[in-house]
């Protein structure tokens, strides 16, 4: 018999998922940014290098957070 309860699937068991939408993984409308060059470590891939448009620094990492949430971040 499985360890899972019936009606549910390995996804509903999984820790952290990405979220996406506004104030969460970008920008609001409307808000005053900067292009921020961000490094992405995740396990078992070779790095990757994204732009994000963010209001700082802060704001960069936690929108990158968001859509990465198991990853290694840092602004370069």
């Amino acid at each position: 018999m499985s360890d899972f309860a019936l009606n549910t699937t390995w996804d509903d068991h999984i820790e952290a998922r990405s979220q996406h939408g506004d104030g969460i993984s970008r920008a609001v409308p409307g808000a005053k940014t900067k292009l921020f060059r961000v490094r992405v470590d995740q396990v078992g891939a070779s790095p990757m290098f994204i732009e994000l448009r963010a209001e700082s620094k802060k704001h960069a990492l936690k929108y990158a957070k968001a859509r990465w949430p198991m990853s290694k971040l840092q602004v370069v």
